[in-house]
């Protein structure tokens, strides 16, 4: 899908879900963005990874530049 027209850019392919498949995914990204927000520090993204009918979600450990103040 790289090389299309410019027509086709917007386009996506996903994984047909049932409607049980979608709930679990809304409920999992809902609780994903939750443990986001109660991360005070910013330490992590929540992210939701696999299949249908296998998702879980993931914890990423965010890098954080130092920043190096020159004088």
């Amino acid at each position: 899908m790289k090389n299309v027209d410019k027509k086709f850019k917007g386009i996506n392919i996903t994984h047909d879900m049932t409607m049980n498949e979608r709930l679990e995914c809304r409920n999992l990204v809902a609780e994903a963005k939750q443990k986001e927000a109660d991360d005070t520090l910013g330490e992590y993204l929540y992210q939701v990874h696999g299949t249908p009918g296998k998702m879980r979600i993931v914890q990423i450990k965010v890098r954080h530049s130092t920043l190096v103040k020159t004088v």
